[in-house]
């Protein structure tokens, strides 16, 4: 089943942005080389700051490979993880290249996760590579929720697993999609604001509206925020 790239590539950008959260400081040497790995991630986690360059991606993941030779901890792995990521996400590589980073992507990922498996960053970044790198053919299932249990209601992951539940809602099992759904309850009872920004540049009424269904009272606040921020735009 076909994914929209756009849409899978719009959640990535914002899911690399997260990583700064998970780069550990380790000791020793390794930390001075895993450092300006994470300088990057944190770059890339500010709105409106200059994307790295290709080659300052490359510079990153070398130094951060380097450092992980001395010192291997889940942190620097997860955020090596993120860096394929977002060398991934470069419209110049070629769409091999591309898989392959992707791949170092998954696997640095699930280093970090046989040392730590309460990362809830890691293993949303496992849920998107494998998106990203397979589309319909994806198996997110098991991440996913994995991350939702290490971390249910931490509100940048909360934003990003309901746009990954939107986008992959039709191959996800049914576990994973009433996961999912509290998700969005989640969202809905802290506020309808966030929600209805995402109903909008994903074109995502319906979908929310179905999510919400048996939720009577939180479904209506969502039709009135919505219909009101309609009349706004």
């Amino acid at each position: 089943m076909a994914l929209d790239g756009r849409k899978i590539a719009a959640v990535l950008a914002l899911a690399v942005g997260l990583s700064g959260a998970i780069l550990a400081v380790s000791p020793t040497i390794g930390a001075m080389v895993l450092a300006p790995g994470g300088e990057v991630l944190r770059t890339l986690g500010h709105a409106g700051a200059k994307r790295p360059s290709p080659a300052r991606l490359q510079r990153a993941i070398a130094g951060h490979r380097t450092g992980l030779s001395w010192y291997a901890d889940a942190g620097g792995w997860a955020a090596l993880g993120a860096l394929h990521i977002a060398l991934a996400r470069e419209t110049t590589l070629a769409p091999r290249a591309r898989s392959a980073h992707y791949d170092l992507a998954v696997t640095a990922v699930r280093n970090a996760l046989m040392l730590s498996p309460a990362l809830p960053f890691a293993w949303f970044h496992y849920a998107y590579a494998a998106l990203a790198r397979d589309g319909g053919d994806a198996r997110i299932d098991a991440p996913l929720i994995m991350s939702i249990n290490a971390a249910p209601k931490e509100p940048s992951l909360v934003k990003q697993r309901i746009r990954i539940g939107f986008i992959a809602h039709r191959v996800l099992a049914p576990e994973t999609r009433a996961a999912v759904r509290l998700q969005v309850l989640i969202a809905a009872r802290g506020g309808m604001a966030d929600l209805v920004r995402f109903a909008h540049r994903e074109r995502a009424f319906a979908w929310v509206r179905n999510t919400l269904a048996g939720e009577p009272a939180l479904r209506q606040d969502f039709d009135i925020a919505y219909l009101r921020a309609s009349r706004i735009r």
